[in-house]
């Protein structure tokens, strides 16, 4: 049985620099860990390595044996469950789907991870996200997205470039904001459709707002300022499949 014991191994030291997202985006590598969001990955294609402290752990994947601290080391919670997958990161493809859900600038992983599991459920199989928004391999996102962004069509650039990517191909571009909006009533659902969610203190940017063809505001009590972006992200897209 190959089994690891030392965390100054040098495959341990290695992986663990996956932690990292500039050696992440160097390598092309990423860190899962657990059963379910391994699974998604291994749906994906995405599934290269486990790492396991279960020695009566089988799979047709390559198998790595390491002990209960190297799981700690790897892992990002503070009760793993004794499994981290190695993942590939994917080529970004250029290709679009019907509907797109436009990340811009948003920096918490929980939110992020959120609008993706909505994302999905919706039918928003694209996801486009700012050179500024937070980084998708990010161990957080990916849990609280449930790894579900291996399945999506991801797309990164600047916001110039993506919003003259989505004018091009005539996507109908919606966003919200407080100020100069209209009711989701007004939103023409007639063919390509592209949601933009902004950051969850600014907004979205000025260039988001300027090429958007309707901003639209969510009715709510005036006693509350704002809805969280996850949330905010959630009610757009549910109430726009609906027309």
């Amino acid at each position: 049985m190959n089994k690891i014991t030392s965390l100054t191994n040098s495959k341990i030291k290695e992986l663990v620099k996956l932690k990292d997202k500039k050696y992440r985006d160097e390598k092309g590598m990423f860190l899962i860990e657990g059963e379910d969001i391994i699974l998604e990955a291994r749906k994906n294609n995405l599934l290269e390595l486990i790492l396991t402290s279960n020695e009566n752990y089988k799979d047709d994947i390559e198998i790595i044996y390491v002990t209960d601290g190297i799981i700690e080391k790897l892992a990002s919670t503070k009760t793993p469950q004794g499994l981290i997958g190695v993942c590939k990161i994917p080529t970004n493809s250029s290709n679009l789907t019907e509907k797109v859900i436009v990340l811009d600038g948003l920096q918490d992983p929980s939110n992020v991870g959120a609008i993706i599991r909505s994302a999905k459920a919706f039918g928003y199989n694209t996801l486009m996200l700012t050179n500024d928004t937070v980084d998708i391999y990010n161990e957080k996102l990916i849990r609280s997205s449930k790894g579900y962004s291996f399945s999506m069509n991801i797309i990164k650039n600047d916001i110039k470039a993506l919003l003259s990517l989505l004018k091009k191909e005539n996507y109908y571009i919606v966003t919200s904001a407080l100020k100069d909006s209209k009711s989701l009533e007004d939103v023409q659902k007639n063919g390509k459709i592209a949601i933009i969610i902004g950051n969850e203190g600014r907004g979205v940017s000025q260039d988001s707002l300027s090429s958007a063809d309707i901003i639209v505001k969510i009715d709510m009590s005036e006693e509350v300022e704002s809805l969280n972006a996850s949330v905010a992200a959630a009610l757009l897209m549910y109430e726009i499949n609906k027309k």
